[in-house]
């Protein structure tokens, strides 16, 4: 398609101009949309090319072709709610997945089951091959953008799953990482409720207390939050 000259603004804000499509009809579109790719024709000739996917492969109903045509209108169409999470902020549709379903489904094959849904692995990355699979809702969920990651010896998980991993609460791997501790002393077992051994002597929590003069809770938040070292711990007087 070709730009012929600008006609206005959009309710987003971005440009508004004129094409014409390789049809030769003339159509309105958002400038932004026709830059990145999500708009290559009018309309008419997008349905059309939707229409014979479908006939070619006698896939319209399946959930394949579903997905497809879902992905398309979440990243280019703005009366979507789903739009603002997608198009809105970026995301758009590879041009080899835009021009049929053929490729669509070459690259990702058929959904393993009901549960699975595509998902992009990057979740600030394109609809494209490499960046999508079929996934259960649990994994969607550990690859929301709200999930922190941390990266540990070269390894980046959520924080959930470290958490999971090492037997710990996240709330404690969050608070050690907001005292400037990192790599696997993030992981350090908690020791809360237990008792701890130093220079060959094991006493409580309020023994060491009573040894030190150091507050219980002092002591436990040193090791359970800030994942000091015993030694550092039992030191009076210490600080961050």
């Amino acid at each position: 398609m070709v730009a012929i000259r600008p006609s206005g603004a959009s309710r987003s804000g971005d440009k508004k101009w004129l094409f014409q499509c390789d049809c030769g009809v003339e159509f309105e579109c958002n400038g932004y949309y026709a830059r990145i790719g999500k708009v290559t024709s009018c309309p008419q000739c997008s349905r059309v090319r939707v229409s014979k996917a479908s006939i070619k492969h006698g896939m319209s109903g399946t959930p394949e072709f579903s997905v497809w045509t879902d992905i398309q209108t979440r990243c280019s169409n703005a009366n979507r709610p789903e739009y603002p999470g997608y198009g809105g902020r970026g995301i758009r549709v590879c041009d080899r997945w835009l021009q049929s379903f053929d490729n669509f489904y070459a690259d990702m094959g058929p959904r393993p089951s009901n549960e699975h849904s595509i998902d992009r692995i990057d979740v600030n990355g394109n609809y494209e091959p490499g960046n999508c699979r079929w996934a259960t809702r649990e994994q969607q969920a550990r690859n929301k953008r709200s999930n922190h990651y941390i990266t540990i010896d070269g390894v980046t998980k959520t924080m959930q799953e470290w958490a999971n991993q090492a037997g710990i609460s996240a709330s404690a791997i969050l608070l050690r990482e907001r005292s400037g501790i990192s790599g696997p002393a993030l992981l350090a077992p908690s020791t809360r409720g237990g008792t701890i051994t130093f220079n060959g002597v094991t006493d409580t929590y309020a023994g060491w207390s009573g040894r030190t003069g150091i507050k219980q809770s002092t002591i436990a938040m040193r090791l359970n939050s800030y994942g000091w070292t015993i030694e550092r711990a039992l030191t009076k007087g210490a600080s961050l």
